[in-house]
């Protein structure tokens, strides 16, 4: 019964498009170290001159927020390893500092604790590993953002996967995911897991696509129910287990009557 309500949800939410009325994001990225805060540049201006209103950076690009990114009429997002691992905007100054590092790798970071947004609360910020987070992504949905921007980085083989959890935590709180991740696929997704545009980062140039966000959010069951499916399942399962050992558990032996009864 869960999964046929589940798969009839689903295709009723496919059959609606998506909204995409919203502002212009370009999504740059590459594999070279060299020379980053140049060609960086370079890529962002590209962009803008395309017609981007938004530019999303990689992770862990830069080590200071020194940087030459700030463009009239145009929001940079660029990825920044200090004491924080962060997500910084350019001009606006909006600064998103990532809750949960990678064990060992992340250690010397600070985790950050609140959420950020740009346009209101339409755009939140968000890196990387925190959408592998169900519950910190719900907020940004309880919020009524449209859609997320990610600076991120993957490290080729487990590329695929990490975009496709970003892709779902989209669905299941009716949210675009914009993830520009380097050694990774570059991609922006629709609040219905459709994916609108893609590419792998390039190991020596410079990867870029574009696509327009949506204006609001769309409301999902889970933004207002949380983990219901899973904790209905975890029940139907105990009781399950349950009804199981009932029903194995031998019966009580009767008393032997037979030599009393001689007696």
């Amino acid at each position: 019964m869960l999964v046929a309500l589940t798969l009839g949800h689903g295709f009723v939410r496919l059959a609606t498009p998506a909204d995409t009325g919203g502002r212009k994001v370009a999504l740059v990225a590459t594999d070279n170290s060299e020379d980053l805060v140049r060609r960086y540049g370079e890529a962002v201006d590209a962009a803008v001159a395309r017609g981007a209103e938004i530019v999303v950076l990689p992770e862990k690009v830069f080590t200071t927020a020194d940087l030459p990114f700030a463009r009239p009429g145009v929001e940079v997002i660029a990825g920044i390893a200090m004491e924080t691992n962060s997500a910084v905007g350019y001009p606006s100054g909006v600064r998103y500092d990532k809750h949960h590092m990678i064990p060992g790798v992340e250690r010397t970071f600070q985790p950050g604790t609140s959420l950020a947004f740009l346009d209101g609360d339409r755009l939140g910020l968000i890196i990387c590993k925190d959408l592998d987070f169900p519950g910190l992504v719900r907020e940004y949905g309880k919020a009524g953002a449209a859609a997320l921007l990610a600076p991120a980085w993957d490290f080729d083989e487990d590329a695929w996967l990490h975009s496709r959890m970003a892709v779902v935590r989209g669905v299941e709180n009716g949210l675009a995911v914009a993830r520009a991740a380097r050694q990774g696929w570059v991609t922006v997704s629709d609040s219905r897991g459709r994916i609108v545009t893609e590419r792998y980062s390039d190991r020596t140039g410079m990867t870029t696509v574009t696509a327009t966000l949506p204006r609001q959010g769309s409301a999902t069951l889970y933004i207002a129910l949380g983990d219901w499916a899973a904790w209905a399942s975890t029940g139907l399962l105990l009781l399950a287990l349950g009804a199981l050992a009932l029903r194995n558990r031998p019966a009580e032996r009767e008393p032997d009557r037979r030599n009393h009864d001689s007696l």
